[in-house]
C-alpha cells in the first residue's frame, strides 16, 4: 500500500471553507489536514463533503465520534446534522491548532453512501485532545472531494489539505 498525491491546498486566510477535490474514482483515498485553525476567536471547523467542486449542506449527515482529553471521555453521534462537527473544543485562538488524518471510502460511487473514518488530535494552550470516530452523508451521490467550512471567521492562513490516493 502507497499513498499517490492528488491534491494540496493551503489556506490564504480570506475565506470560510477550505475544499480539496480530485476524487475521480472510487479508490479509497485519505486526507490530511495539517495545522487547522480560524481566523476568529471562538469558532468551530465543520466537514463537507463536494459535489461537483462546492461543499455540500445538506442536512442529512450523520456521525459518531468517541474524544478523550484529560481524565475524560466522552461519544457523540448524531442524524439529520448538516455539518459532523471537527473538534472537541473551538478553535480561533493562537496556540490552537487540528491535524488530521482520514480515509475516504465510496466517494465516486452513486450507489452507495459516502463515507469517512477519521483519528484527530487538538493542541490548545492547555490540553491535548483526541477524536476520533466516522461520518456519512447519507445521500447517493457521486462525491469529488472533501473540505470544511468555519461557524464565523475565515480559515487560517497555512491550514493544509492534501489529497492522496490510495494505491
Amino acid at each position: 500500500m502507497a499513498l499517490q498525491q492528488v491534491n494540496k491546498v493551503v489556506a490564504d486566510g480570506t475565506s470560510s471553507s477550505l475544499i480539496c477535490t480530485g476524487i475521480d474514482d472510487n479508490s479509497v483515498y485519505a486526507l490530511v489536514t495539517l495545522n487547522a485553525n480560524i481566523t476568529s476567536s471562538n469558532k468551530r471547523l465543520y466537514l463537507r463533503v463536494s459535489k461537483s467542486g462546492s461543499l455540500d449542506s445538506s442536512s442529512n449527515y450523520r456521525y459518531a465520534t468517541q474524544y478523550q482529553y484529560q481524565s475524560n471521555t466522552n461519544f457523540d453521534a448524531d442524524t439529520n446534522e448538516n455539518q459532523p462537527q471537527m473538534q472537541s473544543v473551538v478553535l480561533g485562538y493562537t496556540d490552537n491548532v487540528l491535524n488530521e488524518f482520514a480515509y475516504l471510502y465510496d466517494f465516486h460511487e452513486s450507489n452507495t453512501y459516502p463515507k469517512v473514518q477519521f483519528q484527530r488530535t487538538m493542541f490548545t494552550n492547555t490540553n491535548t485532545y483526541h477524536r476520533h470516530g466516522m461520518f456519512t452523508l447519507a445521500e447517493r451521490e457521486t462525491c469529488d472531494g472533501i473540505g470544511f467550512v468555519t461557524s464565523g471567521g475565515n480559515v487560517a492562513s497555512g491550514t493544509t489539505l492534501v489529497l492522496y490516493k490510495v494505491v
